[in-house]
């Protein structure tokens, strides 16, 4: 019961110390370079085409994971808060599979939002991604500030982008 109640009391406190960013090794670099494949399934939107001058989160997921959803519909429950942030939606999976979450997600509605493919798994490979969902927040300059593995909260995505 001591061992419990130990345990109990270590979770909560290392709950409040804060959300932590996985150390990628690419803190303070340029987006790297790299295509996905937009739902048309004919053009691909480049990294390097993505405008400067506002921050940019990269947002990798899986259509089946019901944390990449929760955090999407967090997102999009809040996206006025997100609306000076570019929001790059994709999965590694088929079309077919994130087709089916732009229409669920009516991701076309939102201005700031693009969704598509990385089939050739360059994200995955750039952050050695061990688990979904996993976003990466770029600042305006298109300059990686953190990358998190899990849920996190849309005050939280803000604060960091806008840093």
């Amino acid at each position: 019961m001591l061992y419990l109640r130990t345990f109990i009391i270590y979770i909560f406190f290392t709950g409040c110390l804060g959300i932590q960013g996985q150390k990628t090794g690419h803190e303070g670099k340029i987006m790297p370079s790299f295509k996905l494949l937009l739902l048309d399934s004919i053009n691909y939107l480049n990294t390097n085409d993505i405008p400067k001058g506002k921050p940019v989160i990269l947002f990798y997921l899986s259509p089946h994971c019901p944390y990449c959803k929760a955090q999407l519909t967090e997102i999009i429950e809040q996206i006025q808060n997100l609306k000076n942030i570019n929001i790059y939606v994709f999965s590694t999976t088929g079309l077919d599979e994130m087709r089916k979450i732009y229409v669920q997600y009516r991701l076309d509605k939102y201005k700031n939002i693009k969704a598509g493919v990385d089939h050739t798994y360059f994200f995955w490979k750039y952050f050695k991604v061990s688990g979904v969902p996993y976003i990466a927040i770029y600042d305006k300059d298109k300059k990686l500030i953190e990358a998190y593995l899990g849920n996190i909260s849309v005050k939280h995505i803000k604060k960091v982008a806008e840093s």
